[in-house]
């Protein structure tokens, strides 16, 4: 039988989240892919159009949002929400505006006062199958964070479906990490969105946060 890639010894002696680089045969810029992103497409079957994005640690570059940031990891990354995807947010307190939630800098993203708030991402000709997610605190204050949200999707901005939900859950700080998973549907969603469901840190209705990663599938 011939020897799967996953036995090579170039394969078997890596960390899920190295890299390894390919360049064409007929030279070219190199292309790079983590040990897990590429045994995950194997695994479909290869020829797929679905790009497996997998969660190793908060931070890393393996998220969508780095992905599309990086011209599907061919350039260095640069800001997303030029080009990439788009940015909305139910309000936004005094300029501190959520695409910096995606461009991998410590930030401080805020909206007003409001029951609700809710910041949303439209990934345009491309679809998310959301498994995994990261949330930043902002890197300006201890207060005000993120502890009742939910995570959904939707294919019109409209009709939405929960993904995942957390109820008073202090992981989020001043710059520290939320990361958890979110269901395992095979759906396929245009737009995702962290909308606030209860009262932040302090008891109010401010939405903060710093960053926001989002892992699974894209199409």
């Amino acid at each position: 039988m011939p020897k799967q890639i996953k036995d090579f010894d170039e394969i078997t002696t890596l960390a899920d989240g190295d890299w390894l680089l390919v360049q064409p045969s007929a030279g070219g810029i190199y292309k790079k892919i983590t040990k897990a992103n590429l045994l995950a497409g194997l695994s479909t079957g290869g020829g797929s159009s679905t790009i497996p994005h997998n969660f190793v640690s908060v931070g890393d570059t393996n998220g969508i949002v780095y992905y599309l940031g990086t011209n599907s990891n061919t350039a260095t990354f640069s800001d997303p929400t030029v080009s990439k995807i788009t940015v909305t947010a139910s309000s936004v307190f005094n300029n501190n505006f959520f695409t910096k939630a995606f461009q991998r800098v410590g930030s401080v993203c805020h909206s007003n006062d409001a029951s609700n708030q809710w910041v949303m991402v439209d990934f345009g000709s491309k679809k998310v199958s959301p498994n995994h997610y990261t949330i930043q605190g902002r890197n300006d204050y201890d207060g005000h964070h993120l502890r009742n949200w939910q995570l959904q999707g939707s294919n019109d901005s409209s009709t939405w479906v929960t993904l995942d939900t957390r109820t008073n859950n202090t992981s989020i700080n001043q710059s520290t990490w939320f990361s958890g998973d979110c269901s395992s549907s095979s759906s396929f969603y245009e737009y995702l969105r962290i909308i606030q469901t209860g009262a932040n840190s302090l008891g109010a209705g401010y939405l903060t946060l710093g960053q926001i990663e989002f892992y699974g599938n894209l199409q």
